[in-house]
């Protein structure tokens, strides 16, 4: 399309999740709406790439200027001087590009979601928003929870290798490196997406996944899969809790006219799935326009075409918004400050490790009378096989869990056949931890008299910490301890029973798998994470809420350039912060 000049008014929409870009030209038409770029904890860098692919696009001669919005937007336009609209602005004005007789506008984007009534007065030519709304700061991040959840679905079957930047020879070759590493995470999610999508067409039940926080909804699916259910039902239970959480917490005890226009915008909407939910909720037609998650970007770039701006945007200007925003982080002092308070007790060495995972202490004869303990974790299955008459351990495995707890006790067992099942003897089983109870009805024979010697058994994890721990250590009388899904404290009496015992309050659901999630993200080796984080000189302050807005920090710190050390020193902060406080 040939433009006049300086007739393109741009608008980026800079959100927690990704990069929206919308060009009008003079009559407000859109001229330019590539797709989105997903900024992966990296804004600016991904608004130098739209913003490079704009100017080869249209020609920086013919844009007049350009405004943002987002919540990255306001600290972009505030550093460069040029115009910033609020949500509340840009999405009632975007509508006006994308779906001008829209008289509802339902918006779930990745941390915020909003409703917008607008009137239309056809003999003034023009809407105005009657009635407005938007959800807690709990409620939120939506869009944050389907992909973190999509991604332990299916992350797996979608590998994705990335280059590392360090090893550029040039500032331009590891900016190259960067866009092309965007990217690739850009294709594997848009993938996961398709699989996600298509999984939820052999949903065979309706299941309630539980709570109004992401948090908490991401706990309730941990479980839901670690009893058995299906990947399938789980999805479609999430995204209907997520569109009944719309409902509640933004539309709230509203009255809403049933033969309105309605849209659903926002990048929860990929899934056209979730239209079909919401409308089915809400109780009313809703449509997804063509441009559905680029209304803010529309909206900011219609405000400033009406209000004819002229500031045009300078992209060597972004390096001011990244040091303004490494300004805003607080530190604490070095983890490692506290070390001379901590003990560590190292593992016996081992005799053998197979590559399955086996880590063999002691060689045993044929036919050893042995007792296994099975701990089933939302994050890791383990599996402890003891001395029948010491409790001597002769062997352990640790596996990833993955969201497959069937499949991966299976993988276990199987590698304790293959290596030591003949000679094992085996006394009794005993199961914990979230698959537990999964495990015991799968590999137990229940019809057998439970009170006979050797039958299997299931034991809630407090009692099996205490037992475990006093057993090889009778003077410690407390616990601290962090799972993947649970966190505990408890207290034993001079004897060893337990005296006090409690557990995290919900905000706190999620701590160890989350943490686990940073970990892979940012490329930690478990078996070496600690050894960064007390690497670093001091401790960057991450907000400790919940694991959700502790990953969001963290990101925030990774786009800033943060050495590596930092960054790990965060992780732990936040999550054990966290432990401390809820």
């Amino acid at each position: 399309m040939s433009l006049e000049k300086t007739t393109c008014c741009v608008g980026f929409d800079i959100g927690s999740d990704s990069v929206h870009t919308v060009a009008l030209d003079q009559e407000g038409k859109v001229v330019y709406s590539p797709a989105s770029l997903m900024h992966f904890g990296n804004p600016i860098d991904a608004l130098r790439e739209a913003y490079d692919e704009l100017v080869k696009s249209l020609g920086e001669e013919n844009i007049r200027a350009v405004a943002f919005t987002g919540v990255v937007g306001k600290l972009v336009a505030e550093t460069t001087g040029t115009p910033f609209y609020y949500d509340s602005i840009s999405i009632p004005a975007g509508a006006e590009i994308i779906a001008p007789n829209a008289e509802y506008i339902f918006h779930m984007g990745s941390t915020n979601p909003y409703f917008f009534e607008r009137a239309i007065d056809k003999e003034a030519g023009r809407a105005f928003v009657a009635d407005h709304g938007t959800g807690t700061k709990c409620g939120g991040g939506s869009g944050i929870l389907i992909n973190k959840q999509i991604r332990r679905f299916f992350a797996t079957e979608v590998p994705v290798k990335l280059e590392d930047p360090a090893s550029a020879a040039s500032p331009q070759e590891e900016q190259l490196i960067k866009r092309k590493n965007r990217g690739k995470l850009q294709q594997q999610l848009e993938q996961i997406h398709n699989r996600s999508i298509a999984s939820m067409l052999d949903s065979s039940k309706e299941i309630s996944v539980g709570g109004r926080c992401g948090v908490i909804i991401q706990s309730d699916m941990i479980h839901l899969q670690n009893s058995g259910e299906q990947i399938s039902n789980i999805l479609k239970g999430m995204y209907k809790r997520i569109a009944r959480n719309y409902q509640s917490d933004v539309i709230r005890t509203r009255t809403l006219d049933k033969n309105k226009q309605a849209i659903a915008t926002g990048g929860v909407f990929l899934n056209q799935n979730m239209v079909a939910m919401l409308s089915e909720e809400l109780g009313m037609k809703i449509t997804r326009p063509e441009l559905y998650e680029k209304i803010g970007a529309a909206g900011a770039a219609w405000k400033a075409l009406k209000e004819k701006k002229g500031l045009k945007f300078n992209p060597a200007d972004l390096g001011l918004v990244t040091e303004a925003q490494k300004r805003e982080i607080r530190f604490a002092p070095a983890l490692s400050s506290i070390m001379g308070k901590v003990h560590d007790y190292p593992d016996e060495k081992a005799v053998k490790k197979t590559e399955g995972g086996l880590v063999i202490y002691k060689e045993i004869g044929d036919r050893a009378e042995v007792v296994i303990g099975v701990d089933g974790g939302s994050t890791t299955t383990k599996a402890l096989i003891a001395d029948a008459s010491n409790l001597d351990i002769i062997v352990e495995i640790c596996l990833d869990t993955n969201g497959r707890p069937l499949e991966t006790a299976q993988k276990m067992f199987g590698e304790i056949r293959q290596h030591l099942g003949s000679r094992l003897k085996i006394q009794g089983i005993a199961y914990t931890g979230s698959s537990g109870a999964f495990y015991y009805k799968l590999f137990t024979d229940l019809k057998k008299d439970p009170s006979l010697a050797g039958t299997d058994i299931l034991k809630d994890e407090i009692t099996c910490h205490a037992l475990g721990v006093r057993h090889f250590n009778k003077k410690v009388d407390t616990i601290f301890e962090c799972g993947g899904q649970d966190a505990k404290f408890t207290l034993f009496n001079k004897d060893g029973t337990v005296n006090k015992a409690k557990m995290n309050l919900s905000c706190m659901a999620g701590t160890g798998q989350s943490m686990k999630n940073m970990l892979d993200m940012f490329g930690f080796d478990f078996n070496i994470f600690s050894e960064y984080a007390l690497a670093a000189g001091r401790t960057p302050i991450s907000d400790e809420t919940c694991a959700v807005f502790t990953e969001a920090t963290v990101l925030k710190l990774f786009a800033l350039g943060f050495p590596k050390e930092e960054i790990a020193a965060a992780i732990a902060y936040g999550f054990i912060g966290g432990y401390a406080n809820k």
